[in-house]
């Protein structure tokens, strides 16, 4: 018998070092579903026109939220981040195109909050904002908005003094399209989001000009440098205004990004056999458990995804979301 269980406890072992990554050895929520959600909360602001001093913009938001829930539907972690970009054009139609995408948390001290008067950065603020809705439910962090988008004493107190309202909206949109994940509550929960310029024109008398950006957002759980679950979306900005300067989008329009988009993108009516948030689904799956390193092999130079990608069935060009990703294994 000592045999036995001495050859019971090898075969065991050397099973555990084999798998190293199989759920037995990492510690998993009990009861319900774990998920991974991100979500974003974007909109148009009011536009203003181009006059012979002042060009004319539209800024375009962005909030964004990477949240994992446990199996009771309480947030164990939680990742904000939002984006300012002012698309312009001035006076004789001419586009005018952000020097800097940078996000909020990327600006850092740089924002200047401190320098405006504020006790703490707008980092600073959020990383307080985070750590207040860790336990909660969703239902339970509504309850931290006042009604002037401000937080409530308790936000406020905490040292939150900036509207958090936004934050809300993009946490609920996480929580709503969040998806079962086997990731453990130990593993790290990073929330990326890359900018780039997209198609732009100026206006002629015939045709409106139109100013435009891409904006990538992707939410990563990882371990030990390997992501054990991803999350991504994508949304595009696009302003028109004509030959003299004058707005034709804005005024707090909403704006969906692909996923909230869904099938009304219409990418199947161009032809795919996928719709965008289909496509993303399988880069999703193709970039779960991948390490840092594998991750930039994934898009060729063209932009286009390689064989494994485009086989998964994501036929759209990725490199954005690459990147994103690779943000996210940080």
């Amino acid at each position: 018998m000592k045999k036995t269980n001495g050859i019971l406890t090898f075969l065991l072992c050397a099973a555990f070092l084999a798998f190293p990554f199989c759920s037995c050895s990492r510690k998993t929520d009990s009861g319900g579903e774990s998920k991974l959600g991100l979500g974003v909360y974007s909109y148009y602001g009011i536009p203003t026109d181009a006059d012979v001093e002042d060009a004319g913009e539209c800024e375009c938001v962005f909030n964004a939220a990477a949240i994992y829930l446990n199996g009771e539907g309480r947030i164990e972690k939680c990742v904000l981040d939002s984006a300012s970009y002012k698309l312009g054009y001035t006076d004789g139609g001419e586009y005018l195109m952000p020097e800097d995408f940078s996000t909020k948390r990327e600006l850092g001290d740089a924002y200047g909050m401190k320098a405006g008067g504020a006790a703490r950065e707008w980092y600073e603020q959020a990383d307080i904002f985070e750590s207040l809705v860790k336990g909660k439910t969703v239902a339970e962090v509504r309850r931290l908005a006042a009604d002037d988008g401000k937080g409530t004493d308790e936000v406020i107190k905490a040292g939150c003094t900036v509207k958090v309202n936004d934050f809300i909206r993009a946490i609920e949109a996480a929580a709503d399209g969040a998806v079962k994940t086997d990731a453990s509550a130990e593993d790290k929960l990073e929330l990326a989001v890359v900018a780039s310029p997209a198609s732009s024109y100026d206006a002629t008398e015939e045709e409106n000009g139109v100013v435009s950006c891409e904006v990538t957002f992707a939410a990563g759980l990882t371990d030990n440098g390997r992501v054990t679950a991803f999350r991504c979306d994508a949304a595009h900005a696009e302003v028109h205004f004509d030959e003299n300067g004058e707005a034709e989008t804005g005024g707090e329009e909403k704006l969906k990004t692909k996923r909230q988009l869904g099938d009304a993108y219409g990418m199947k009516n161009g032809g795919a056999k996928l719709e965008w948030y289909e496509q993303a689904d399988a880069l999703e799956k193709v970039i779960a458990g991948k390490s840092a390193e594998e991750i930039p092999s994934l898009v060729m130079d063209d932009g286009w995804g390689t064989e494994e990608v485009q086989s998964a069935g994501c036929t759209v060009k990725v490199t954005d979301l690459i990147r994103a990703a690779e943000k996210t294994v940080r």
